[in-house]
């Protein structure tokens, strides 16, 4: 028996407008998830960088209150241990001046997403580092600051971060390698950051450069100025 013909004619077309709205609703998923796809590693959109922004600067601000709260511990600028959970001699000897140790300033180690970082091994690989072998020319002394830094991230919310902090996504280049943002163990090199190295940074304790071919996105964020 065919029941169709006892269903009212309203019902039938109701259940038909909903069939064509789930339609409509799944193509239009299918070419935001297939737009999505096919944008490259320094295309998000800019909700997604915002978002990026949020969760760096966020990051870089519990890292300097980690470093803070180890200051006031006892800790002394030199006695912190910068190495990371994978680094070799992680867990030796005393744990207290290890940032990322719980038993020192207990940041907690965040590997890089996709989100963030354009993801790539290296070396350098694409993540988080504090270097303290760097010295910022327009800090109190001549004396390594530590810096933070979130090393490739992509190019929009390296803008983004830039048009919050200077008013313009404007994004200085380097002219020096980018060792200069890099613990020795992973390629750094230590130095001075001065104008001569990038020129736009002058006065900015945070900011997000490229590196000297441009090809990759830095954010610095002078944790411990000396």
């Amino acid at each position: 028996m065919n029941s169709d013909k006892h269903r009212p004619i309203g019902v039938r077309g109701n259940a038909l407008i909903y069939i064509l709205l789930a339609l409509a609703l799944l193509a239009g998923l299918t070419m935001v998830l297939s737009r999505g796809a096919s944008t490259g590693g320094d295309d998000l959109a800019a909700d997604q960088a915002e978002l990026a922004t949020t969760r760096m600067v966020a990051y870089a601000g519990s890292a300097k209150s980690a470093v803070d709260q180890m200051l006031m511990s006892g800790s002394q600028l030199s006695d912190l241990v910068l190495l990371r959970p994978n680094q070799v001699g992680f867990d030796a000897g005393s744990n207290i001046h290890k940032i990322y140790h719980p038993a020192g300033g207990g940041l907690a180690y965040k590997e890089p997403t996709s989100d963030i970082f354009v993801i790539a091994a290296g070396p350098p690989a694409s993540g988080w580092y504090f270097t303290g072998e760097t010295n910022v020319e327009w800090t109190p002394s001549t004396a390594a600051d530590l810096i933070f830094v979130a090393y490739r991230i992509h190019m929009s919310v390296c803008e983004n971060i830039n048009r919050k902090i200077t008013g313009s996504a404007n994004v200085p280049a380097l002219t020096v390698m980018d060792g200069l943002f890099l613990p020795t163990l992973d390629g750094g090199w230590g130095g001075t950051l001065d104008t001569a190295a990038c020129a736009e940074c002058e006065g900015y304790p945070s900011l997000c450069v490229a590196n000297n071919a441009e090809t990759d996105y830095i954010y610095y964020n002078i944790i411990e100025a000396q």
